[in-house]
């Protein structure tokens, strides 16, 4: 590749240069920015695009996932139970546990599938749950915590 050649392909990879906006359709860096009415290129120094009006469809689907999402919220203010399970869900995703929710109102009544009462997960969910029930900012009339582990042997 001769020197001519490096410096050109150098110079469509520099967005300084208006070979970087002529080897993009562009005929100088100016045309570029006049395409737009906001810089569009995404650097730092680009002036902010104006806020674009949503379709339909991305307007019903905003407000349903803030319902959605505020439906979820208050279920688990409701069910505490089931606030733990989702917890401890998402703080162990370890593939082959199951949290399951065995509570109503305010009886906590959590079940762990699969983690052996010996392991150190085993001690690190309990720690868990004793955190998140001082934590936890509505009544709890219950706080069962149990494990469930299907022994090979058996």
């Amino acid at each position: 590749m001769s020197k001519a050649d490096v410096d050109n392909r150098s110079n469509q990879l520099n967005h300084n240069n208006d070979a970087y906006y002529q080897s993009r359709g562009y005929d100088s860096r100016d045309d570029y920015y006049d395409d737009d009415d906001c810089g569009g290129g995404g650097r730092w120094n680009d002036p902010p695009c104006p806020p674009r009006e949503l379709t339909a469809t991305e307007a019903f689907l905003n407000s349903h996932s803030i319902e959605v999402r505020r439906q979820h919220e208050e279920k688990l203010r409701k069910f505490p139970s089931y606030a733990l399970s989702y917890y401890l869900t998402h703080k162990f995703p370890i593939e082959g546990y199951l949290f399951c929710d065995r509570g109503h109102g305010d009886a906590v009544v959590v079940e762990v599938c699969g983690c052996d009462s010996k392991s150190a997960d085993h001690d690190a969910i309990v720690s868990a749950t004793r955190e998140w029930g001082e934590n936890y900012p509505g009544n709890i009339s219950k706080f069962m915590l149990t494990f469930v582990h299907e022994n090979a042997e058996d």
